[in-house]
Formats: structure tokens, C-alpha cells, sequence
């Protein structure tokens, strides 16, 4: 108990520990996230080019390289349980030979879609859809499938509906040129048929990241090496099918050298890019860009800084009400893990929550999911141990109305952990 009225008590429940405090947050709002699991090692072994998508509310898969089994390509499903800790499954592995440039996305409750450029095969760009047991289980991969028959870096897929989806890469077998291309499932685990390559930037590209607006436009952030390597943004219209019907004009959202870029889409017409400004001190840095509903952007919002400091592994995601989170390893001290909630309205991002650091130790390779818009799943290599792949949830904190000294509850609250 507390005689200090003056301000809200603080109770925060996290999956097998408490801790109390004192917040002076309005009752009923939302601010921050708070670890609900602790770390959760899912490759006890060295990992690489960790990559993680959502499933349903409870699972995700984790697609990675084995780096002490001779780099090859592996999955894991993961669950998480009503308290809020974290299980794996047996991981499973997609490719035999040298994987990288792993992206993976959710296509349904069971089934996801994995691409990577494979090293041992020339680094071509490929493709695989995994299926789970509805558990914990990899229960089948369908046969591998190239979508570039030529030199693949910087891979990203994205969902457009349950059996398309969009890969974005730097075709090295073109000159570098940014393309993307439509592949199209058959509702199992074969990938039927792949569109036309379709080129979006026909000059260098690199650090590209795509997200899907609805299940015909997709938009592209990367650093545009025709251009000075500033950040530039374009979006993709389908046919519904596997056609890239058209793109939009790019449109520079950083005039300035840009890397390590991650992009999440908002809404039908508003995404988020996250990115490290060369340009200013590789200070972390956030930007809203906003849509026609068609192929133009028409514009984006100031450019926001998250961390005001060197920063590298920047990963963003989607949360509920027009917010987002952003984890990052800080590179202005000891590198550790840490993440920062973005308030967004319209093109603006109205502001940040305090850095939340969750690994104290040298954190890389860091990529965030959200399950329900509640519920985030980090996924990172901790350097501070034995470079193993670990995970660990996070949850949003909310404030509710306590009558603690019988005065009425308005200056009272009490915080809890959605989980």
C-alpha cells in the first residue's frame, strides 16, 4: 500500500515476476510495453539472418541459418501460452545448403511463405511455403522454387492474401536493379506459378523492405543507389493475380545516405519506415508516408527520431491505435537491445514512450512481429550469449480507475500487462 495519492501505483504482472511503482499516467490510457516472458532461447547454437512472422495470436514461426550446421536454412514454431511464456517446437530445416537473406511472412493459421538467396546455389533468389500441424510442428515443406535464376540480395516477402504474396529483392544478376515478383500458392504448400519480374528502380538498390496495403497495392522502401543512396519509397499495383500491373513515381522520404531500413504498412494508405540516417549521425529515424489509395504517395509526414544516437538492426512493426513499435540495437553505448512505442496522427508521429532496453547485452539481428496488435514477439541474436537465438514477448501497459483513498478514483490507478 501507498500513502502517496498524488500519483497512479504502478502493479505490473510479468509472467512470473512483479514489480510496483509509480506512474503518473491518466487512468484508461495506454503507454508502453512491458516484458512479459523472459528470454527464450529457440537455436541453442550460433544463428544468423533470423527472421519472424506471425501465425495467429498464439504462434509464429522463426526462419534462420544454422551457422554450427554448416549455415543451412532452418523454421521453428513458437507458442505462447496464456501467461505469456513462450514454447518451441523442433526447428526444421528448408534448405540444405548456405542460406541468407532470410525474409519470412504468415500466410494463413498454418502456413507460411520463406524467401532467402541461396549461397550454395549461386546466391539465386528462392522461395518455399512451410505448413504446421497446428501446433508446434513443422509438418511439410513443398519443393523449393526459384523466383530469380540469378545472383538475389536483400529478399523481402510480404503477404497480399492467403495464396499470393510479394517478393521485393536487388536483382545482382541485373545490375543491382530493385525488382519485385507475384507467386501464387495452390492453398497447400506448392507454389504454383510466379509472375513477371517487374523492375521498380532501375538502378543499384539495397536495404529493401516491403509491406502490403491491401491485396493489390504493396509499397517499397529502399536505399536508392542511382540516387545517392537516399531513402526512397514506391508502391506496386497488382492485378489481383501474379501481374504487377504498374508502379507509382518513387519518392524520396530521405534526402540524406539511408540503411538499415524496415517498413510497416499503418493502414490501407499509411506506412511507417524506420531507418538509420546516415546523414545525421546514423541517428535512428522514423517517418509516416501517406497514400492515394492508388499508386501515388502523396506524401510524407517530418522525419521523427527515435534514437538519437549511432543505431543499427532496426525493425518495425504495426501496433493498435495508430501506434508502432520500432526495436533497434543502441549503438551510441554497449549496444544493447531496445525498443520505443510511435504515436501516430495522420502523417505525424505525435511523439515517443521512453527506450524500454530489453537484452542488456550486445543485441543483433533483431526483427519484431506483432500477433494481435497486443502482443509482440522480438527475435534477436544475443551476443551475450554464445550469439544464440532467442526471442521474448512484450505487452502494452493500460491504466485503470482505483478508488485507493476513498477521495474517488480519478487521481487513482492501477497498471496492468495485457496477456
Amino acid at each position: 500500500t501507498t500513502n502517496d495519492t498524488s500519483e497512479n501505483v504502478v502493479a505490473e504482472v510479468t509472467s512470473g515476476y512483479q514489480e510496483f511503482g509509480l506512474s503518473s499516467k491518466a487512468a484508461g490510457t495506454e503507454s508502453g510495453l512491458s516484458r512479459i516472458s523472459p528470454e527464450v532461447v529457440f537455436e541453442t547454437g550460433n544463428t544468423t539472418y533470423t527472421a519472424i512472422a506471425w501465425l495467429n495470436s498464439s504462434y509464429f514461426v522463426v526462419a534462420f541459418r544454422d551457422v554450427d550446421d554448416t549455415n543451412k536454412g532452418k523454421a521453428v514454431i513458437g507458442v505462447i501460452a496464456a501467461d505469456g511464456t513462450i514454447s518451441f517446437g523442433v526447428a526444421s530445416e528448408f534448405e540444405a545448403g548456405s542460406t541468407i537473406d532470410i525474409s519470412v511472412v504468415g500466410l494463413d493459421a498454418t502456413r507460411f511463405a520463406i524467401a532467402y538467396v541461396d549461397a550454395g546455389d549461386s546466391n539465386n533468389g528462392k522461395a518455399i511455403i512451410g505448413e504446421t500441424d497446428g501446433s508446434t510442428a513443422v509438418d511439410n515443406f513443398g519443393a523449393i522454387n526459384v523466383f530469380n535464376a540469378a545472383g538475389t540480395s536483400g529478399t523481402s516477402v510480404a503477404r497480399l492474401d492467403a495464396t499470393h504474396f510479394v517478393i521485393a529483392y536487388s536483382d545482382t544478376g541485373n545490375s543491382s536493379h530493385g525488382t519485385a515478383i507475384v507467386g501464387l500458392t495452390d492453398g497447400d504448400v506448392t507454389i504454383s506459378s510466379y509472375g513477371v519480374e517487374n523492375v521498380f528502380n532501375a538502378a543499384t538498390t539495397s536495404y529493401v523492405s516491403v509491406g502490403v496495403l491491401d491485396s493489390s497495392h504493396f509499397v517499397v522502401a529502399y536505399n536508392d543507389g542511382g540516387n545517392s543512396n537516399h531513402g526512397t519509397g514506391i508502391v506496386g499495383l497488382t492485378d489481383g493475380a501474379v501481374t504487377i500491373s504498374s508502379y507509382g513515381s518513387e519518392n524520396l522520404f530521405n534526402s540524406a545516405i539511408t540503411s538499415v531500413i524496415s517498413l510497416a504498412t499503418l493502414d490501407p494508405t499509411r506506412f511507417v519506415v524506420a531507418y538509420k540516417d546516415e546523414g545525421a549521425s546514423d541517428q535512428g529515424t522514423a517517418i509516416i508516408g501517406l497514400t492515394d489509395g492508388a499508386t501515388a504517395i502523396s506524401s510524407y509526414g517530418s522525419e521523427s527520431i527515435f534514437n538519437a544516437v549511432a543505431t543499427k538492426y532496426i525493425s518495425v512493426a504495426r501496433t493498435e491505435n495508430n501506434k508502432f513499435i520500432v526495436v533497434y540495437q543502441d549503438d551510441g553505448g554497449s549496444d544493447y537491445g531496445a525498443f520505443r512505442i510511435g504515436s501516430t496522427s495522420g502523417t505525424v508521429i505525435s511523439g515517443y514512450d521512453t527506450e524500454y532496453e530489453f537484452n542488456a547485452a550486445i543485441t543483433s539481428e533483431i526483427v519484431v512481429t506483432a500477433l494481435d496488435g497486443i502482443h509482440y514477439i522480438v527475435g534477436f541474436k544475443d551476443e551475450g550469449n554464445s550469439n544464440q537465438g532467442t526471442v521474448m514477448t512484450l505487452a502494452p501497459k493500460f491504466y485503470i480507475n482505483v478508488d485507493l483513498d476513498g477521495a474517488g478514483a480519478s487521481e487513482d490507478g492501477i497498471q496492468l500487462t495485457a496477456g
